[in-house]
Parts: C-alpha cells; structure tokens; sequence
C-alpha cells in the first residue's frame, strides 16, 4: 500500500512539472520519502480509552465537551468531530468519568460503561436563553513537532463579518505584531521586532511564503474563508526550514461552512469598494469550497512638500479548496485527499510619478493526510507557485522597468509514530525555485541604456526529526506535560550570476548548510494556580539569506561594504511562556493569562536598508544584535461569553535599533466586545512607540530615519436578521477613529478609514 501510494504522488509531480510553463530551463524534481518504522512501547499501568460524543436528539457530533475525572483536576476536551482520547493511571472500579457542555446535561458514567460503549450521548437542556449567543471555545489545531510553546488562537468568532478586509487587519491589534502596508497596497506582518521575511505563514499547516524573497501578502486572504488564525511566536519553527525561524502564523481554512452561498458588498473611504462571492457544498464524502473576491481604490495622499501622490489599485483574489475523505477511524476521516489553489493579482497606478505596478501570485497544493498502520500518521503535500512582479517608473528624463518571474515545485513529506506517552516525528522537504530577474533604465538626455537581466537558482533539502514525551510526571502540583527535542539539517545550492563588477564575473556556486535544534520542556500545575501551564524552550537556528536579499545586497549595497556576499545569521533564543486561567463552562467568569518573557542573541544579523528613489532596499550584515522582550494579555468572558475583554501588553529592548528596521519597542492594546444572538459591538484600541530606520540618502550616506508614536482607535459594529433559510448582515467598520490627519505620508495603516459591507447567507441547498 505504501508503494501505491507513494508511485501516485511521483505521477503527480510529474504532472504539475509538465503542466507548468518553462521557457528557458527544465525542473527536475526528486522525490525522496522515509518511513520510520519500528516498535516502541512503553511500561506502566495506564488505561487509554476513546470514543465519540454526539447529540441524542440528532446524532450530530459535539466539539469542546469538557470530560474530567469526578472530583479531581483531571480531564480532556473533545475535538472538533466530537472524538476524545483520555488516559488513566491505575483507574479503579468505581471513579467516575464527568461529561460537561453548557448546552447540555451533565453525565457521569463508570469507566467500565465507557469501555463496553465507545458512543456518548448527550441530552440538550430544555431552557430558555433568550438573546444569549453561545460561541464555543477556539478549536485546537493539531500540531506536531512545530508546537513547542504557546499559541494564540483567532477564532472567526472575533472576526467574521465584522467589516474586516482581509486577514492583516484581523492580526493589526494582536499583541506583538506590526502589519506594514507598501504604497501598492501589500501587506506584511512582523512579530516581536523581527522582519516579515523570519515570519513563515502556513496555511492550514503548509508553508505559503514567497519563494522570492520569504514574504507573503495577507492582503489576498478572504476573512470569511477562516475557522482561525494561531500565531505561534519565538524560535519555534526550526521544522520549517531557515527561512522563517521567527514566528508562525498559521491561516486555518473552515472545513465546512454552514452555508451554500455567501455574497458581501464592501464601500469605504478613499473610493474603494470590493464585492465577494463564497460558494460551499459538499457531495457525500467530497467538500467543495469557492472564493472570488474583486475590489478596487483610488487614494490621494499628502507629501511632507505638500504635493499630492494620486494613486489607483485594482485587486482581485480566488481560492478554490477541495476536500475528499475516506473511511473513518476514531470519529475522524481515516485518509483525506486534498487539493488547494489560491490565485491573487494586484494592479497598481501612480500618476505623479507615471509608476504602473502589478503583481500575481498562485499557490497550489495537492495533499494527502492520513494513516497507512496502527500509530502511524502521514502527510505528503505537492506544492507548486509561481510569482510575477512588473515595475515601471518614469521621472524626468529616467525611466525603470523591473521584471520578476519566480517558479517553484517541491514536495513536503511527514511520518509520525505515536503511542501512548511517546511521539516520533520526521519531516523531508526538497524544492526547486527558479527566478527570472531583469532590470532596465534609460536616460533619454544623455542617450544611455543600462540592461541588467540574471538568472538564479535555488535548490533546498532539509530533514527535521524530533522525539517528544508526554505526561512524564504525574504530580498535580507540578508535572512534566511535554518534553520535546527537535534537530533541523538543512542544505542549500544557489547558483548566482556574477556582476561586471566582480573579479570573477562567472556564475558563482554558493552552498549553505545549517543545523537547527529546538528543546523544550512544558510544565502543568492544576493546584498551584488555576489550570497553568509553563513553557520552556531553547534553540539555535541559521536564517540563510533569500534570493532576494542577496540579489538587492550585490545591485544597492553600500560603498563602503566590500563583502561580495551576505553571510547567514544565527540565532540563539531562550524563552518562558506562561498560560494560566478559568475556563469552567459552569462559572459566569471565565479569564486567561499569557505572557511570555524572551531573548534572542544574533551574530550577523541582517539589516534593513531602504533607499532614497528606488524601487527595491537592501541589506547588510550586522557583526552582532540582541531582543530582549516581555509579552503579557489578560482575557476575560462575561455573562457565558456575551462581553468579551482583552489588555495586552509587549516591551522589547534592542541592543541595535538600526538592526530592527522600524520596529516599535512598545505595544499596549486594550479591546472589548459584546455579542449576542443578532448583534455585535467590538472596540479595539492599540497604540505603539516611535520607529526608527536606516535610509541611505542620494550622495550614499546612511541616515537614520523616525517615524513618529501612533494611536489607533477602531470600531466595528454587526446586524444580523434572520429570514428564513436566508441570513442578512449589515456591518461598520472604522479604523483609526481618533487621527487627525486622513493619511500620513502614504502609511495607509496609519490613515483614518472607514467601511460599511452588507450580505446575506443562504443555506445548503439540497440537491435531489
């Protein structure tokens, strides 16, 4: 079977390889998969029981269950198909096992009567609410070796249909992140002072990210599409490669959607406006998702000269997902065939300066997910993207035309062994990227033309292997939940074009290799505290530089850098996460409390440079730099999640400003919302220190630049009325309430905005 399965995927690959557009080179794409296979056990007198928890008036599965053991601390949750795993150490014949859902009876049952009966009902509870939204819990994603200290999870509870654009300004307002948005409307993220290109952005757990220059634009991702954002920050992704070994921001896709049809209609300031059509139904075990959304604006901004830039946008995103299940194990599918295809272009206008801009992205994946044995877990992913970047710009008598086409094609492959307190995991990853890059000026007054054009090449492998331990101790005061250890090896080939300039202007070779490790070790008390949970990890990891930060490093580098290249940069990071709160669905009051306290030390840290009237930045290399940082949110729900607050706090110290371009160094936000059946009222408030940059000025001086403290005051407000199989919502957004400027030199996320959508939900349609 493991033959079949992996012969299908090697046809696959070839497939997307012939159906994608080569016009001057072939790639060549190896698969290579390794099982690990092998039988491990461990003693001890335990009981491991499952089973499944569904409504008894209509048989439908019920997530977030909370099952503990009668009068103790100790329990699970069911996941979101209903199923749950509990392990007992020396049961005895009469302990009781508690089954609590605020929307249903509590239960109690033996553990005898679980084990001859794998299926729990529950019954619903006959009382009348009356207009009280019941909104569950967030849903945990199921991570493997990546997760190894907290997440923070943005449910679509907190979003959807709240006028939000896309999935930037969901996380603008979270704790520690920064969202930058360029003058062509792309919009980047950067979490706990680091920049967007140490950021990997998953979708629904596969490596999204630009192959270009590591960036991926959140601008293009549809809200509506969402079950939920995880943002898992600090040296925790050494399982994902070099590029990205910062934070992780995980896009969840919905599964399913409770409608057939979903239309929105978006006006705002600045003459924008963007419709969005969402189509969903499912065909037996195949569910078919559809996305198509199309916009556009036209924004005067004011310069410091007191000109005007006036400039237009076109925009338009697509994403198709299909999903086919198979069988069924434990209440979830036991094998899922998946196919993704995100698509997003965006057409840019400056008339001031006669600048046209366009870009197009598409990602695609076909995956499978599953278990071919007992214990064992699979997951093999076939991704393919291609970027294209055009760039004009004509001043005086200067003219500028830059062209980029970026194509990429690799495979992800994952092997998991899990049995009772011991995992095993390993991850092979192999892609190629091929990049087409070309630049051209003309003087017309002095009768010069300055072609450029390179190729490059970059060929990656990496293996990641990581062991974790679970539940080592059993003390309620103080217990080993996890203990994790994750090593990354990792090689990389590019094949660089040299420069007029160089001594050897032949195509240079540059191979890196690196090894990454991670240990972590999470603590769980239950009597110490309320339900708390500590996070400890240590790691060191190499950010190998992107074809892009070495390309604009040998075009724009300084004078004064006689380095022919940018050497990789290492980090050393140590971290304490802490969780602790009440979550009891039984209690009016429920609150949380994360923090985190940080350090990362680099040695060739690479440093953000932007250039006074160009089109492109560049980087260099630090000899040394170091974050310190602390992180503190405090949540709390009211009246069974009807009010809904949130303070946060971050403070980071840099040893080398210059080293963190234009990162703030504090970040306070405070929000609140209350939600009911058919109304929502959400305010978010967030306000960050003064940033600081390195600008090289025309004569090729580096200057440091300072953008002033910001406050940003948002509002958000959703109808929703009910006629029949037919939802309609009516929704307000207002950003930046509080400025007193309508923009400040081109930051749009600075600016004051606002937007008023309006749609309507129709349900599943039944096909007969």
């Amino acid at each position: 079977m493991y033959i079949l399965y992996i012969g299908l995927f090697f046809n696959i690959a070839n497939t997307m390889i012939v159906m994608k557009k080569q016009k001057k080179h072939k790639l060549f794409v190896l698969l290579i998969i390794f099982f690990i296979l092998g039988t491990l056990s461990l003693q001890g007198e335990e009981l491991l029981f499952s089973g499944v928890v569904r409504d008894s008036v209509n048989f439908k599965r019920i997530p977030d269950v909370n099952i503990f053991v009668k009068d103790s601390y100790f329990g699970t949750t069911t996941d979101k198909k209903g199923s749950f795993h509990i392990k007992l150490k020396d049961p005895a014949d009469d302990l009781k096992i508690v089954f609590s859902h605020i929307q249903y009876q509590k239960i109690e049952f033996s553990v005898k009567d679980i084990e001859e009966n794998k299926l729990i009902l529950l019954s619903p509870k006959n009382i009348y609410l009356g207009d009280v939204n019941v909104s569950a819990l967030n849903k945990s994603y199921e991570y493997t070796q990546e997760l190894t200290n907290l997440v923070s999870e943005i449910s679509s509870v907190n979003f959807e249909l709240k006028g939000y654009s896309d999935a930037a300004d969901i996380l603008q307002s979270e704790s520690s992140t920064m969202i930058s948005e360029s003058y062509n409307g792309k919009k980047t993220i950067s979490v706990r002072g680091m920049e967007g290109s140490n950021i990997t952005i998953l979708y629904d757990g596969i490596r999204i990210n630009n192959n270009f220059d590591n960036l991926f634009d959140l601008s293009i991702i549809e809200p509506s599409s969402l079950e939920q954002i995880d943002i898992i920050k600090g040296g925790n992704s050494s399982s994902f490669s070099s590029l990205g070994n910062a934070a992780v921001v995980n896009l969840i896709p919905k599964k399913e959607q409770d409608y057939f049809l979903r239309f929105k209609q978006k006006i705002g300031t600045y003459d924008s406006g963007d419709w969005n059509l969402n189509l969903y139904k499912k065909f037996g075990n195949l569910s078919c998702y559809g996305s198509y959304k199309e916009g556009g604006s036209s924004t005067s901004y004011s310069r410091i000269d007191s000109s005007v830039i006036q400039r237009n946008q076109h925009n338009h995103s697509q994403l198709v997902n299909l999903i086919y299940n198979i069988g069924e194990k434990s209440g979830n599918p036991k094998h899922t065939i998946f196919y993704n295809i995100m698509d997003s272009g965006r057409e840019f206008s400056q008339l001031t300066f006669k600048e046209d801009f366009s870009t197009n992205h598409t990602f695609q994946v076909l995956g499978y997910r599953g278990g071919f044995a007992e214990n064992f877990k699979t997951k093999i992913n076939v991704i393919s993207q291609l970027y294209k970047e055009k760039n004009s710009q004509g001043i005086a008598d200067n003219s500028r035309n830059r062209n980029i086409e970026d194509e990429s094609l690799g495979i992800d492959f994952r092997q998991s062994y899990e049995k009772e307190n011991f995992n095993l995991y390993f991850n092979y990853v192999r892609d190629q990227s091929d990049l087409d890059f070309s630049n051209y000026l003309l003087n017309v007054s002095q009768n010069s033309y300055y072609p450029f054009e390179q190729n490059y090449t970059r060929k990656q492998q990496a293996f990641s292997l990581a062991t974790e331990i679970i539940d080592a101790s059993s003390s309620d005061y103080l217990s080993f939940e996890k203990m994790n250890l994750n090593i990354n090896y990792e090689i990389i080939s590019d094949k660089i074009p040299g420069l007029v300039m160089d001594v050897n202007p032949e195509k240079i070779d540059v191979n890196w290799q690196q090894t990454s490790y991670l240990a972590s070790v999470v603590l769980k008390s239950k009597k110490i505290l309320s339900d708390v949970n500590i996070f400890i990890n240590y790691g060191v990891s190499n950010n190998i530089p992107t074809l892009y930060q070495q390309l604009s490093f040998r075009i724009y580098r300084n004078s004064d850098n006689k380095s022919e290249r940018l050497l990789k940069e290492m980090k050393k990071h140590f971290e304490v996460d802490w969780d602790f709160g009440n979550n009891d669905p039984d209690e009016e009051l429920k609150y949380r409390i994360k923090g985190a306290v940080f350090i990362d030390k680099y040695e060739n840290k690479f440093r953000e440079i932007f250039k006074t009237n160009s089109l492109m930045k560049y980087f260099d290399n630090r000899t040394n730099a170091s974050i310190m940082g602390v992180e503190n949110a405090f949540d709390c729900n009211l009246f069974r999640q009807k009010i809904f607050g949130t303070v946060a706090f971050s403070k980071f110290i840099f040893s080398d400003p210059s080293a963190f371009s234009f990162k703030p160094d504090t970040k306070i936000t405070v929000s609140a919302r209350y939600s009911s059946k058919l109304f929502n009222i959400e305010t978010v408030w967030f306000a960050y220190n003064e940033q600081r940059g390195i600008i090289e000025a025309e004569d090729g001086t580096l200057q440091e630049m300072i953008l002033p403290k910001f406050n940003n005051f948002n509002l958000h407000i959703r109808q929703t009325i009910i006629l029949g199989k037919m939802k309609c919502y009516l929704a307000f957004s207002g950003r930046n309430l509080f400025s007193e400027e309508r923009a400040l030199e081109g930051i749009a996320t600075r600016d004051r905005r606002w937007y008023f959508s309006a749609g309507f939900d129709i349900k599943k349609l039944v096909i007969m």
